[in-house]
């Protein structure tokens, strides 16, 4: 993806993107996450499922819960790597 007017390796273009990206993935973090946590939730409590099937929806929620976390950690690593990357150094001879 190339925005114009930025290089692909400005710091300007990698904060543009990282604030583009988080955005994007807070709409629908929240859009998305309120339906699933409550299917999962009325599923447990409608069902009989045993332990094991309980456990395993547990997982499943918090692994969503947790997977905000571990984007906006992955998103920040992205943004310090690609902003502390040197520039692509072309000799003309």
């Amino acid at each position: 993806m190339r925005l114009i007017g930025f290089p692909i390796r400005s710091a300007i273009y990698a904060v543009i993107v990282f604030m583009m990206s988080l955005f994007i993935f807070a709409i629908l973090y929240i859009s998305l996450g309120w339906p699933a946590l409550q299917i999962i939730t009325t599923f447990q409590e409608l069902f009989n499922l045993g332990d094991l099937a309980n456990n395993t929806l547990e997982i499943f929620k918090y692994t969503f819960l947790l997977s905000g976390l571990i984007v906006v950690f992955g998103l920040i690593m992205w943004l310090y790597i690609n902003c502390r990357k040197r520039e692509v150094v072309t000799y003309e001879a």
